[in-house]
């Protein structure tokens, strides 16, 4: 049985970590601000569709965990490393294809969802959108292995890193936008290298042999489909349902 302290341990690192890591976007908004009324606008329509994103891959991420966490609770260690690897293929194959098209498509996309909007406008969003979106990897590996973590029972890394990306993206947007004057590329090149070390630094720690879930052997990994299907089967609705409350927001936004 857990106790009140082991819940605690659990969930205060748990809500911070997720404070933190919705606080990227806002940051970005807050800090071109400064930039001009365009920049703002810019970077104002592509996070709602980057937010739409994250929470997507980080639903996707804790429900497959929920399968590691489900051989954990049987003991069974080996097919818990087994499942974490097939949820890591997964979501960095998924946030990969959604890069693609994204680059391939944003203008379209953005053309699509807000409609006309003036070109100096449409040109620093693409800017943004363009960099954001590669991204989407980093932040799927970074959502995968922090949802591990937490399904070992430690709260705490992932939330250490979740403020490590935060205290990188201040610093690379103010130095990037007002030091450097890249403005809207700026903010995205600081979300990008923040969630790129995150991503690295997870792994890192993942890597060794004495974690609860370790994540190696990266080029041995080959899809199982059975074990897929089981974790897409609760890790598809669990990313619908997080996500659709996004999306009706970036719908009202678009009207």
């Amino acid at each position: 049985m857990f106790s009140n302290r082991d819940l605690r341990k659990l969930l205060v690192p748990l809500v911070l970590e997720q404070i933190l890591s919705g606080f990227m976007g806002i940051v970005d908004t807050m800090m071109v601000t400064r930039v001009g009324d365009t920049a703002l606008s810019a970077v104002s329509c592509v996070d709602a569709i980057n937010t739409l994103l994250f929470y997507l891959l980080s639903a996707l991420a804790n429900g497959g965990t929920i399968v590691c966490s489900q051989y954990l609770g049987r003991k069974d260690r080996a097919s818990a490393e087994r499942a974490g690897a097939q949820v890591f293929l997964v979501s960095f194959s998924l946030s990969t294809a959604l890069t693609v098209l994204f680059l391939i498509f944003r203008a379209g996309l953005l053309s699509l969802i807000f409609g006309q909007v003036e070109p100096v406008i449409m040109t620093q969003a693409l800017q943004y959108f363009r960099i954001t979106a590669l991204s989407y990897p980093f932040l799927a590996l970074a959502q995968t292995s922090a949802a591990q973590f937490r399904a070992a029972g430690n709260a705490r890394l992932p939330m250490l890193t979740a403020l490590g990306a935060n205290l990188i993206n201040v610093g690379g947007n103010a130095w990037l936008i007002f030091g450097c004057g890249l403005g809207v590329t700026g903010a995205a090149l600081a979300t990008l290298a923040s969630r790129v070390v995150q991503a690295v630094v997870l792994l890192a720690f993942q890597h060794r042999s004495d974690q609860v879930i370790p994540f190696r052997n990266y080029r041995t990994i080959r899809p199982d489909r059975a074990l897929i299907g089981m974790i897409c089967r609760v890790a598809v609705p669990n990313a619908l349902e997080y996500s659709l409350f996004q999306l009706g927001r970036l719908l009202v936004q678009s009207t």
